[in-house]
């Protein structure tokens, strides 16, 4: 017969750091909730992300979602490269190919596209730009997890892209702090567990765009686009509405 151990404060001192078993308690209580509410905030930014894509009007053209995926397959060639494998390898254990690859994510692609066609002009009418010591900041950290000097992150890395990246980073928070969480419905499902942690969709102000140069991926692996010829939009602020 199995002798489960008896949770005391004897216990807790011998699974954890804590000296009492409240204390044991009180952080995997805190652990779970911040780890609910991580889980959260992403669905609820990638909520935003959705209704910033739907909000797009513009026909987004075959050649920038081709390009978009051109920079993911040269990202993931990089990635994979420093685990010495070939791209070929790496879709031979996923059974497909290039082609294959490109079909599957190619609806992911055009939404990435019109979500930074959507940024970028979130950025321009808010008149956002970053520091110097954001752009500095930037390439601190890009050289810390490629693990080179910070002379060398600027010399594959234009501060165009930088300056571009950054911008888009902004205006994603801006729009995600504009952005409105709505309560289900009455009679809505709300899920045994996501009750209060999970938010609904936002929907966030539109923003008319028209054709553009095609994507273009900065030196870091992060996905960008030149800055797109847009329509003057009539308001400034992000609008949230009712989520389906």
């Amino acid at each position: 017969e199995k002798i489960l151990p008896e949770l005391d404060d004897e216990f807790a001192k011998d699974v954890s750091e804590f000296d009492t078993l409240e204390e044991y308690k009180n952080s995997i209580r805190e652990k779970l909730t911040s780890e609910k509410q991580t889980e959260a905030d992403r669905a609820f930014e990638d909520g935003v992300m959705t209704k910033l894509a739907e909000a797009v009007e513009a026909e987004i053209p075959d050649a920038m979602i081709d390009e978009f995926l051109d920079n993911q397959l040269e990202s993931m060639r990089r990635q994979l490269a420093g685990y010495g494998m070939e791209l070929g390898m790496y879709f031979n254990m996923l059974g497909t190919n290039e082609e294959g690859f490109r079909a599957t994510m190619r609806p992911n692609a055009e939404k990435q596209v019109k979500i930074t066609l959507a940024l970028e002009k979130v950025a321009e009418l808010e008149g956002l730009k970053p520091t110097d010591e954001e752009i500095e900041n930037y390439y601190e950290d890009l050289a810390k997890r490629y693990g080179v000097e910070v002379a060398v992150a600027k010399e594959n890395v234009p501060t165009e892209s930088a300056v571009h990246d950054l911008n888009l980073r902004a205006a994603s928070k801006l729009v995600i702090d504009n952005a409105i969480a709505e309560a289900p419905a009455d009679g809505e499902d709300r899920g045994a567990d996501k009750k209060d942690a999970a938010p609904k969709e936002k929907k966030t102000r539109k923003a008319k765009t028209e054709e553009t140069p095609a994507a273009q991926e900065s030196g870091d692996g992060a996905e960008e686009t030149k800055k797109p010829a847009a329509k003057k939009s009539t308001t400034k602020k992000p609008k949230a509405e009712d989520a389906e």
